[in-house]
């Protein structure tokens, strides 16, 4: 099986028992398939990945599995801290995509704002943003020196 880009955190089953599975070159391979019809399933658990816009620009997108996610927003936001204190703040707990409470959203919380982070996709009508300038530890270095 493939194993998606965007995940760490997988399962594999066969006729719904656990399987240990060996990762290599972006393949699951399962040697304990018996018989010959079995049920595979692979069950995956995205995460937030963020998407630097280049080396020397901090404006960095995030995706959440394969889901390019973006803010409902009037103005330019921008984001406090190192890539992985942000990541840490973006509750993705209880997100549930394609349902219809819209649960496929979440609240970010910043430090100097907070916002509403959905699917692109799910975005009409409405001023949005994916890239966001990062002002973290690094741009604090530099300012001092």
């Amino acid at each position: 099986l493939r194993k998606p880009d965007w995940t760490e955190d997988y399962r594999v089953s066969v006729n719904g028992v656990d399987v240990c599975a060996k990762e290599r070159d972006g393949w699951i391979q399962i040697n304990d398939i018996q018989g010959e019809r079995s049920e595979i399933r692979l069950q995956v658990f995205p995460h937030i990945i963020p998407v630097r816009l280049g080396a020397k620009d901090s404006r960095t997108a995030f995706r959440f599995g394969p889901v390019l996610m973006a803010a409902l927003s009037d103005s330019e936001y921008f984001l406090h801290g190192t890539l992985e204190e942000i990541v840490g703040r973006i509750d993705t707990e209880n997100m549930v995509f394609a349902d219809l409470m819209e649960r496929d959203s979440t609240y970010v919380e910043d430090p100097r704002c907070n916002f509403k982070f959905l699917p692109l996709y799910r975005i009409v009508d409405e001023t949005y943003q994916v890239y966001f300038p990062i002002i973290g530890q690094e741009d604090k270095k530099q300012e001092a020196e």
